[in-house]
């Protein structure tokens, strides 16, 4: 049982440290996206695309790689069609 106890004692150590070996940044990503009429049906997407430069946001924790510090609708049209177009962003963040 001791073995077990330092053995966890340890892991958990070494899983600890290994998040402050990163440096994360966020970058702005954005898109053009049709909707039918108000649904959240997408009719047709213009691909992601990445804006600007990446910046630091002060953090090195690890696990936030991948996550989304934000995403939100700029504008949003209805079209005469009665479809909706929204111009959306999300930033991405990246962990190194």
């Amino acid at each position: 049982m001791r073995y077990i106890l330092s053995f966890t004692v340890l892991f958990l150590a070494s899983c600890e440290s290994s998040n402050d070996k990163c440096d994360c940044t966020q970058q702005r990503w954005e898109r053009t996206a049709e909707y039918q009429g108000t649904s959240q049906t997408i009719v047709a997407a213009t691909p992601w695309s990445g804006m600007g430069t990446e910046e630091p946001i002060g953090s090195n924790d690890c696990s936030l790689d991948g996550t989304l510090a934000s995403a939100g609708v700029q504008t949003s049209t209805v079209l005469p069609n009665g479809n909706t177009r929204k111009e959306e962003y999300e930033y991405r963040i990246t962990c190194y």
